[in-house]
């Protein structure tokens, strides 16, 4: 889970009853939102940008991969090779993710800060199509 200036927490859900604390990664920034794929925790790290944290061993938390971003990267999703991070005023950033620590950027730009919402709240349908720039 995110813990802001903190890092990363692992937390052992196992017995729902009785989260435990498994492990931590304190990151450089300050991780406002946390996405799972796979063996990989993609945290939006603020002024930092990405960072990729390998659990394959959740007790064991290493680093993955990173990508800064200009701006202050605050909600990320993943999709597939993809990932998404709102960075503030340099708006959304679309990372190529599918090779970490090899992340490479694949588009993106300022856009309306309610397509930004929109991608926070995926349940909720925008009432115009979102044409995004994406290039490999």
């Amino acid at each position: 889970m995110a813990d802001d200036q903190n890092g990363l927490k692992v937390v052992d859900i196992s017995d729902p009853t009785n989260p435990s604390l498994t492990d931590s990664y304190d990151t450089p920034g300050a991780v406002c939102w946390v996405a799972l794929a796979g063996d990989n925790v993609y945290l939006a790290d603020g002024t930092t940008g990405l960072l990729v944290i390998e659990i394959s061993e959740p007790k064991y938390p290493t680093w993955g991969g990173s990508y800064f971003t200009p701006g202050l990267s605050n909600y990320i999703t993943v999709s597939g090779d993809y990932a998404y991070v709102a960075d503030g005023s340099s708006g959304l950033k679309v990372l190529d993710v599918s090779s970490p620590p090899a992340i490479t950027y694949a588009g993106g730009g300022i856009i309306h800060r309610m397509m930004l919402w929109v991608l926070r709240y995926p349940a909720i349908t925008p009432m115009w199509p979102i044409t995004l720039p994406v290039s490999r």
